[in-house]
């Protein structure tokens, strides 16, 4: 994974992706300021920041920011981080118990992540239908990046999708 960030191809297809967001953004500001609109502006960094990641990991754009409409996948994306994050607040075999029974935030969680692993696996099945040659030389987005290298390994693991899946997210 480390070679993955450090080749120059993936740096340059970074780069490219958070310039158009970065330019993007500040053209809406500029355009929040000119109209005398407000804007919160923590949720537009958050919109950015997911926009500009998805772009990276997936090849495509959500553009939740530049909208008020807000996509079911960021919706969720969102969702998952907080919940995830409040079981740092909870004793471990609180939230494990409400795990296990799927209930209240788990099962929240558990759904919320039914539709980010659901893009996800979308994305790599499109990956996967492309050949080596084509992923090598044409597609430098995350996916189809792990996708390319999950096909040279020997370990059976490293061939799956949870594995691929796992690294992405």
């Amino acid at each position: 994974a480390s070679y993955e960030f450090s080749n120059s191809r993936f740096r340059t297809f970074f780069l490219e992706r958070f310039q158009k967001h970065t330019k993007a953004l500040i053209a809406t500001l500029n355009s929040a300021c000119d109209t005398n609109k407000d804007i919160d502006m923590q949720v537009a960094f958050s919109d950015f920041t997911l926009d500009s990641i998805c772009s990276v990991l997936f090849d495509m754009d959500l553009s939740t920011w530049e909208t008020t409409k807000r996509t079911e996948f960021s919706n969720a994306f969102n969702r998952s981080t907080r919940l995830s994050m409040t079981r740092n607040f909870w004793p471990l075999s609180f939230w494990r118990v409400l795990r296990f029974f799927n209930v209240g935030p788990e099962r929240e969680l558990k759904n919320c992540l039914k539709i980010v692993h659901s893009l996800c696996d979308s994305v790599m099945e499109k990956s996967k239908k492309l050949s080596t040659d084509d992923l090598d030389a044409n597609h430098h987005d995350l996916v189809s990046r792990f996708v390319a290298i999950s096909r040279t390994q020997t370990d059976p693991y490293l061939k799956t999708d949870a594995f691929v899946r796992d690294m992405i997210m």
